[in-house]
């Protein structure tokens, strides 16, 4: 949000933009400390979580809308530090104990079985709407993973992984309920392996499940964030094609005819010692394209992306004899 309300960091973007390279942009309007950056929201102003990162909000999105650019924002929902410590009795509570459980790094989680959660949600992406986002795309729609899990006490004493599946589906169903007439289209971002394994990796996320209530569903296809040895790769950081050509896969064989709701999070950032430049970038819109799938979303936490453009220039030049452009995408993003 904070590079959103940035003239430096618009400019540079609306280069990528007038190149052809994007056409979508997502802007965090919630992020995971649980700060909001949409204004006029009763509920966030309550707790004072509302934060002016982009004073013009309005202006700029139906800036962006007016030339074609598809504007999505994203909401971080049940990672919220702000919103438990503020109100101790919406957040995950340690077992035995009124004490706020703490993952690794210390933050808290918001309960997920909380209506009152769930409204709060509501309230910030109504608001998103109203201000001119043609997308809503949710964050986080999990159950804590990262800590010690078996000390979370949540409001539903009888919690079990078909209970975290239930609840994280109810509460699409409910969200989307009440967004669909506003026409926005409804996204949400899951951990990369959730296509390949058959249960909800015990955060309650069931790919099968979610992709039935949401226009378009985004698998985090980071490398980096997959553990050595899976899809029998000896280190997937090193192997973008491979491991994001297996998730993309998986999704589709789950996804069968409404594979186009496949818009994954690809990896424009280094991390663990693999450093990643325009090949690594180009491989992994590779891995979708030899899919075709032509939907993605990258993600760099600096928000700087000097690598895309010349990935995509790697993939066109290779594909000037096919019939299928690299360009040829139902939509980009970054």
């Amino acid at each position: 949000m904070w590079a959103a309300g940035h003239k430096k960091t618009r400019s540079y973007l609306n280069k990528l933009i007038n190149e052809g390279v994007i056409n979508t942009v997502v802007i965090a309007v919630k992020e995971v400390e649980g700060k909001v950056c949409v204004p006029g929201v009763r509920e966030v102003e309550e707790v004072g979580a509302y934060v002016p990162a982009i004073p013009d909000i309005k202006d700029y999105i139906t800036y962006l809308n007016a030339i074609g650019v598809k504007t999505v924002a994203r909401i971080v929902v049940f990672k919220d530090d702000f919103l438990s410590r503020h109100k101790p009795y919406l957040g995950v509570k340690k077992a035995h104990s009124e004490e706020l459980w703490r993952d690794r790094k210390g933050h808290t989680w918001v309960d997920p079985y909380r209506r009152e959660v769930w409204d709060y949600i509501l309230a910030i992406s109504k608001k998103a709407v109203e201000i001119g986002f043609k997308e809503v795309q949710y964050d986080y729609v999990r159950f804590p993973s990262d800590g010690n899990i078996k000390l979370c006490r949540y409001s539903y004493e009888k919690h079990t992984s078909t209970s975290a599946i239930n609840t994280i589906i109810e509460f699409l169903k409910y969200v989307s309920k009440e967004l669909k007439p506003l026409n926005v289209t409804i996204s949400v971002c899951v951990f990369g392996l959730t296509p390949s394994v058959s249960g909800d990796l015990g955060i309650g996320q069931h790919f099968p499940s979610i992709s039935q209530y949401v226009d378009y569903v985004s698998p985090m296809m980071y490398p980096s964030h997959y553990y050595r040895g899976v899809y029998n790769l000896e280190n997937p950081n090193r192997e973008p094609y491979k491991t994001v050509y297996r998730t993309t896969l998986d999704a589709l064989n789950i996804l069968k005819k409404e594979r186009l709701k496949l818009c994954p999070y690809l990896q424009h950032f280094s991390l663990y010692g693999v450093k990643y430049g325009p090949k690594q970038i180009a491989e992994q819109l590779r891995a979708l394209y030899d899919n075709k799938v032509y939907n993605w979303i990258f993600w760099d936490p600096e928000c700087k992306y000097e690598h895309l453009p010349e990935a995509i220039n790697i993939l066109n030049n290779e594909a000037k004899n096919t019939s299928v452009p690299a360009t040829e995408k139902e939509s980009g993003g970054n």
